[in-house]
């Protein structure tokens, strides 16, 4: 991340731009992320209830989605996303441009 930001100093971006650039890149990341995750497991969860476990175990289940809590824990992981992005940012943006393209 500190090439990124001193890339885009020495073209002459601020570091407003550059920690939005961050943040919408880590919402992104995040949201899409989330998506496929509840996709994923809501698929796998059908698939185990009414499929595998009755026929494997004997186990006939009733599936159970937490829908109150789902909005909750989305916010919590896009949070979590965000707040991962702006400390790396953070200092990225306190080093100075010609040390970061020299180191890396």
């Amino acid at each position: 991340m500190s090439l990124r930001f001193a890339r885009g100093e020495a073209a002459g971006l601020g570091l407003a731009p550059l920690a939005r650039m961050a943040v919408v890149e880590a919402l992104l990341m995040g949201v899409l992320g989330l998506g496929l995750a509840m996709t994923a497991g809501l698929g796998l969860a059908v698939l185990w209830v009414n499929e595998t476990l009755p026929h494997l175990l004997g186990w006939v289940l009733a599936l159970y989605v937490p829908y109150r809590e789902a909005p909750v824990l989305a916010l919590l992981t896009v949070a979590v996303c965000v707040t991962a992005a702006l400390l790396p940012a953070r200092r990225a943006a306190r080093t100075a441009p010609g040390l970061a393209l020299r180191c890396d």
